[in-house]
């Protein structure tokens, strides 16, 4: 962002999300979801997703404000937080927030 290279920013956000969506596949959460006893793992794994998750909004929201903003909200983060500046260390969500339920970001556009 410094260098002004915005396309080199936008491609480090996306290896994050690429980054998130590998440890989906390799976690496989709603496999240890189904086991009472790996139900500790479980919550480590959400946590880990979700702060990431709150990392890419606020990676994001140069971009796309509204979108980081509503990332935000759903964490239960407030909007005046959506700067990355004091922002940007792993472990900032606190363990145990609760997610609220979340209209989709992109919606799917119906063209008929």
């Amino acid at each position: 962002m410094n260098e002004l290279a915005f396309n080199k920013a936008l491609q480090a956000i996306w290896e994050l999300v690429g980054a998130a969506n590998k440890y989906i596949d390799e976690t496989a959460p709603w496999a240890l979801a189904k086991e009472e006893s790996l139900r500790p793992r479980l919550a480590t794994v959400m946590y880990n997703l979700l702060e990431g998750t709150r990392l890419i909004a606020l990676l994001a929201a140069p971009f796309l404000p509204e979108t980081g903003a509503s990332i935000l909200k759903t964490l239960g983060i407030p909007v005046k937080e959506l700067q990355l500046d004091g922002n940007d260390r792993w472990g900032l969500l606190p363990p145990g927030t609760q997610v609220a339920k979340a209209a989709p970001l992109f919606p799917r556009i119906e063209t008929e």
